[in-house]
């Protein structure tokens, strides 16, 4: 999965970061309570036409 997101989804699809707001707050929160470890939050955009 690491690689896909990496390296593949990235040719097709534009990745930004999650705008800082209740939703990013949740995720970090729900995140920490399952002891999963969050590197980035990133909000996929439109595919890119080719």
């Amino acid at each position: 999965m690491t690689i896909y997101h990496v390296l593949i989804a990235p040719l097709f699809n534009k990745f930004t970061p999650l705008p800082d707001g209740d939703l990013g707050k949740k995720i970090e929160k729900l995140a920490s309570s399952l002891k999963f470890p969050l590197l980035s939050m990133d909000q996929q955009g439109q595919a890119i036409a080719m």
